[in-house]
C-alpha cells in the first residue's frame, strides 16, 4: 500500500525551497517574502494608469488616437513580460534529494569546473549560484529580485531584460501623454493635480528603470551577471555546454512517480 501511495505522487512534492508551487504542480513562483515588492510593481503597472487614462484619454485621442493606443500597447507589453519574468522557472538545479527521487544523479557527482553547494548537496556550474532567498541554486545566477517575485537566471534572464525595456518605454508614453495634455490646457491649475499625481513619480520611476537599464545593458556588453560584478567574479566559460536543455530534461514538476 504505501508503495502504491509513493508511485501516485507528484515530483513536486518532494520540493524543498522556498518556492510557492501551485496548481499541482503546473505553476512555480517565488516566495512569500517577495509580496509587498511584488504588488507594488502590479499596482504601479495595473492599478495606477486607471486615473490616468480617465483624465488624459479625451485630449490625448483629439491630439492623435494613436497616442493613448500606443500606451496601452506599452502597458500590456509590459504585463506580459512581468507575467513570463515571475512565472519562468528560471535555471534551478534540483536538490540531492529531488534528484534521487527523480532517479536522475548528473549533479551529484563531481564533474570539470564545479562547486559543491553544502545546502543543496549537489555540484554546480562556476556561473551557478545559491540563492538564499529561493534557497536554490540556479544556473548563470544574476540576482534576485523580489519585484518579479523571482530569481534572474539563465532561462528568464531575456525576459527579465525585455520587461526593463517596456517598463521604462511605458512610463515615457505616459509622461508624453501628460505633456501633450498640459500643453493642450490653457489653465495649469487645473491640471496641478495630475502633474503631481502621475507625472512626477512617473519621471521618477523611469528614470530608476533606465538606470538599472543602463546597468544591464552594460552588463550584457561585458558579458557577465549582476552578482559577478558586484563580486568582482571572473566569466567562467561553462555556459557553453547546453546547461539550458539539461536543465529541462532533468525533472519536471508534474512527473508522476
Amino acid at each position: 500500500m504505501e508503495m502504491e501511495t509513493l508511485k501516485n505522487t507528484f515530483l513536486y512534492q518532494y520540493w524543498h525551497s522556498n518556492n510557492r508551487i501551485l496548481f499541482e504542480g503546473r505553476l512555480m513562483i517565488g516566495p512569500k517574502t517577495d509580496i509587498l515588492a511584488n504588488l507594488f510593481v502590479w499596482g504601479l503597472v495595473l492599478v495606477f494608469p486607471i486615473p490616468f487614462y480617465l483624465s488624459t484619454w479625451d485630449k490625448t485621442w483629439d491630439i492623435s488616437p494613436a497616442i493613448p493606443f500606443l500606451t496601452i500597447f506599452l502597458q500590456l507589453t509590459t504585463i506580459i513580460f512581468l507575467l513570463l519574468t515571475s512565472t519562468t522557472e528560471p535555471g534551478i538545479i534540483p536538490k540531492k534529494q529531488l534528484q534521487l527521487v527523480a532517479g536522475t544523479n548528473f549533479f551529484l557527482d563531481q564533474f570539470p569546473d564545479s562547486r559543491f553547494c553544502e545546502t543543496c548537496e549537489i555540484y554546480k556550474p562556476l556561473r551557478a549560484s545559491h540563492c538564499s532567498d529561493c534557497n536554490n541554486c540556479v544556473l548563470v545566477f544574476d540576482h534576485h529580485c523580489p519585484f518579479v517575485n523571482n530569481c534572474i537566471g539563465k532561462r528568464n534572464y531575456r525576459y527579465f531584460f525585455s520587461f526593463l525595456i517596456s517598463i521604462f518605454a511605458f512610463g515615457l508614453a505616459v509622461t508624453i501623454s501628460a505633456l501633450l495634455c498640459l500643453s493642450t490646457v490653457s489653465d495649469y491649475e487645473d491640471q496641478k493635480t495630475l502633474v503631481i499625481l502621475f507625472l512626477v513619480p512617473v519621471i521618477i520611476a523611469s528614470l530608476v528603470v533606465l538606470i538599472f537599464f543602463l546597468f544591464h545593458v552594460f552588463l550584457r556588453i561585458t558579458g557577465k551577471t549582476t552578482r559577478e560584478k558586484l563580486k568582482q567574479i571572473s566569466k567562467t566559460g561553462d555556459e557553453d555546454f547546453d546547461w539550458l536543455n539539461l536543465n529541462e530534461s532533468l525533472f519536471s514538476l508534474r512527473l508522476l512517480i
